[in-house]
């Protein structure tokens, strides 16, 4: 628990004071030991013991003199001092001055000495609680602290009447405040490896801090505030009015450092932060042109950090959907895919040339239409779809503007598939090809955890109701169906000798060897190292 230092220049003292007591029963677990009072200050400072036990007339520097060198440095350390008769007025002059804990008087007496020594653990016991009650008040001040500024965000996104009476508004504004509000998205890489849940939120944070602290000068009032919504963080930098931003720099440095990560871990984070302000009443308006701003990923390529200003949002251009647009819905809905293709390379060609603005707009007229489309042919949507679909908050789940027209041509395949369905004998097959587009995705994303939520997503269905059709048409949970075809994945991987079994399991996305081993064993009923020497492999 605790670390001891030894300082003494004589070697057999030395070793009869580590066997002296029993240390461990005395809560002090290691032991370190300095030749003299130089030698024990380089040492101090490097492990920074708890207790230093020092004899006083030593070589090269003192103990008195070492301690003096350390009081400041280690104010935290107990010091203890060895001392003789002919030395003890030294040692009661030492503790009259402070600084020094305790006196150990040669030759020790084991009765008086352990009693020094037990006092000495119990401060530090005592000392030691009294820190861990400091850091957790200190912590949950910061977390109080935290909270109130996330709330006050909160009120600022959900648009809360009564937002400008907050009184956290009093901690943060002054006539000698500006303030810049920000939104991070994380959007899941279809390719990569995903960051699960929420981790993805330090590494924003890490980001946004190094950035800001590196290119904003006079900063030491800096505040980043935050509060977290889904695959969104929306931030609020409150600066001293006298700040200056490098703002070239700064979107250069952030591009850069976005697209670095991407490339070497494959998370996608795009910031949308506007210009600075002086009026918190503007903040809410600010943070709607900045969601509407992270549209701005669709129509520029690479970039990952995009700045707003008024001009950039307001002034442009609304398009909708053209008739030979609406034709090749309907006909793609009621008759077949067959012209699927050819609506993509519409709806992409017509968007390409749109601004971002535009673009919630159209995509709010093209799922008007499909779901009248469902409604009118009494095709059940709420409830059994991903409700996503509706509010349109799918679009802030995808990167390029392919990857978001493929998904509405799957949710438009899905679509006539219910239609035809209804006058279809042969519905389980229909199912089959959905389990079958499950499973190729599963596949596709074979080394990461892919959940049943992800793929409700992906599907755009509600996940309650993917749930119960796994449970109905395949008398089985999806955690189970997955499992089955990510060890399936597994055995052809065992048959490769050059893996190991650990390979293995990482590759199909366990990041547990013990769990892969018993959900190997469950689908199996045998051991992955079994199943290889059924294979005559080793």
């Amino acid at each position: 628990m605790f670390k001891l230092m030894l300082v003494e220049d004589e070697p057999i003292i030395r070793e009869g004071l580590k066997h002296y007591f029993d240390w461990k029963a005395l809560n002090f677990t290691e032991i370190i030991e300095a030749e003299n009072g130089q030698e024990g200050v380089t040492l101090a400072l490097a492990e920074k013991p708890d207790l230093v036990i020092t004899d006083i007339s030593m070589p090269v520097l003192n103990g008195l003199e070492m301690i003096h060198q350390l009081r400041e440095q280690l104010p935290n350390t107990l010091f203890v001092i060895l001392t003789g008769y002919s030395d003890f007025h030294y040692a009661k002059r030492a503790i009259q001055i402070g600084g020094i804990t305790e006196y150990l008087l040669k030759p020790l007496q084991y009765e008086n000495s352990i009693v020094t020594i037990e006092k000495c653990s119990s401060m530090l016991l005592e000392q030691r609680k009294q820190t861990q009650e400091q850091q957790t008040i200190k912590q949950q001040l910061l977390l109080h602290e935290q909270f109130k500024a996330s709330d006050f965000i909160r009120s600022i996104i959900t648009e809360e009447a009564d937002w400008m009476n907050s009184s956290y508004i009093e901690e943060i504004n002054t006539s000698e405040t500006c303030y810049s509000p920000f939104i991070i998205s994380y959007i899941p890489s279809t390719t990569r490896f995903c960051v699960k849940n929420k981790h993805w939120r330090p590494i924003a944070e890490q980001v946004i801090h190094q950035v800001h602290q590196t290119f904003i000068q006079h900063n030491s009032d800096l505040k980043l505030l935050t509060y977290y919504s889904k695959n969104k963080m929306y931030g609020l930098a409150v600066y001293a009015t006298d700040t200056i931003v490098n703002v070239e720099e700064l979107c250069t440095c952030l591009n850069n450092q976005l697209h670095k990560m991407y490339v070497e871990s494959g998370i996608y984070l795009f910031v949308s932060q506007s210009e600075v302000t002086t009026e918190l009443a503007d903040l809410q308006r600010l943070y709607k042109l900045l969601d509407l701003n992270l549209n701005q990923r669709y129509f520029v390529k690479d970039h990952y950090f995009l700045t707003t200003s008024d001009t950039t949002i307001t002034k442009t251009s609304p398009i909708q959907l053209e008739d030979v647009e609406r034709g090749l819905i309907k006909q793609c809905l009621q008759q077949s895919t067959d012209s699927l293709q050819q609506l993509k390379q519409l709806l992409k060609s017509k968007l390409e040339k749109a601004a971002p603005s535009s673009l919630l707009a159209y995509m709010q007229e093209l799922m008007s239409i499909t779901i009248r489309f469902a409604h009118k042919n009494h095709i059940q949507i709420e409830g059994v779809y991903n409700e996503r679909l509706f509010n349109l908050s799918f679009l802030d789940e995808f990167i390029s503007l392919d990857h978001l027209i493929n998904r509405i041509g799957d949710w438009i395949i899905q679509l006539n598939r219910d239609y035809l369905q209804l006058y279809s004998e042969a519905d389980h097959m229909q199912d089959d090809q959905l389990f079958k587009k499950i499973e190729q995705y599963v596949l596709e994303h074979i080394d990461q955890d892919i959940t049943l939520q992800m793929v409700a997503n992906r599907f755009f269905y509600n996940p309650s109701y993917l749930s119960r059709l796994f449970k109905q048409k395949l008398e089985k949970n999806y955690s189970l169906f997955q499992a089955e075809i990510r060890i399936s994945y597994a055995q052809k991987c065992l048959q490769d000798s050059t893996y190991s079994v650990a390979d293995v399991a990482i590759m199909c996305g366990y990041r547990s060897y013990k769990h892969f081993v018993k959900t190997f064993k469950l689908v199996t009923q045998m051991t992955p190292t079994t199943y290889r020497k059924q294979l005559g492999l080793q």
